[in-house]
């Protein structure tokens, strides 16, 4: 009897151990996780005759999903293919000029964690500076049309205000750090946890761990610091060419597909609504009015 309850406990507590894995290790939208958490139950459910054998199975499922984490949380597509994917946060709108970043007078986005945002459909005002210039001209320069330059920097001022060394806002207060503490603290090795951290940073808000070593290797490499802006973009670049953003990107006429594409493919967001939509699509019409030769 004794026996048994042993492994009745061992088979409960396994069980509930995977279902926590899932729900808040695996970061997909909640979709995907119900798709797991049935496909989970079924392995339940026939191992459930023999208590020790729900264990065994529980055990096999764990080993193969930590395994296979780091895939399943890059998603399909897209910088996720090369890339990340997204739960969005909750922003802190202790900003200047809107809802995002920190410096430049604004403060950050995230691929990360996200709020709703209730965005009128409008298109918005952008203001030109020396890195919004820089940005276009290197989207162009890969050969983005306007259109689809226009989509990737609408979903990147919507991530980050387009400020590289941003520090996902949620994260400042649990970290102790700022935007330029932390890359400073990344740069020289004080911080070791950069890659293991899950907050969001930089242009991108590049958020898991694939990713974030990614950019920081790059970053080593050219001997430059991981919040320096042609560094990310360069490896925004490599994250794009891997998915074959090019000729996708190019191929479409209208900003919203552009931003769209970007937004359910490259960032990946939990809340992909209608108001996120048209909040970045008019971001990114706002920067094809302002760069775009007519």
């Amino acid at each position: 009897m004794k026996e048994k309850k042993g492994s009745f406990n061992l088979a409960f507590i396994t069980t509930i151990a995977n279902c926590i894995y899932i729900i808040f290790v695996i970061k997909r939208d909640i979709k995907y996780k119900i798709k797991m958490l049935v496909a989970y139950s079924v392995i339940v459910l026939l191992a459930l005759v023999n208590y020790s054998a729900l264990s065994t199975a529980n055990v096999i499922f764990f080993l193969a999903l930590y395994a296979n984490t780091a895939k399943i949380n890059k998603g399909s597509g897209g910088a996720q293919t090369g890339g990340t994917t997204g739960t969005s946060r909750e922003w802190e709108d202790n900003n200047t000029g809107g809802f995002f970043g920190s410096g430049g007078g604004q403060t950050g986005g995230t691929i990360g964690t996200s709020r709703e945002w209730g965005a009128p459909n409008t298109i918005e005002t952008i203001k030109y500076t020396d890195t919004t210039r820089t940005i276009w001209d290197f989207l162009k320069g890969k050969g983005f049309t306007d259109i689809a330059a226009a989509g990737i920097m609408g979903n990147f001022q919507a991530e980050s205000a387009l400020i590289p060394n941003n520090l996902q806002n949620s994260f400042k207060g649990k970290l102790g750090y700022t935007d330029t503490s932390y890359t400073a603290a990344v740069d020289s090795g004080a911080y070791t946890k950069f890659t293991s951290d899950n907050a969001g940073y930089g242009l991108a808000q590049w958020t898991y761990g694939a990713r974030k070593e990614g950019l920081l290797k790059y970053a080593q490499r050219q001997n430059k610091s991981v919040g320096d802006l042609n560094v990310q973009l360069e490896y925004m670049w490599i994250e794009m060419s891997r998915g074959g953003y090019l000729a996708i990107m190019n191929a479409f006429t209208t900003i919203k597909a552009a931003s769209d594409f970007i937004l359910k493919n490259y960032e990946q967001p939990a809340n992909q609504g209608a108001g996120v939509q048209n909040e970045r699509a008019g971001y990114a019409q706002g920067f094809y009015d302002t760069f775009s030769i007519k």
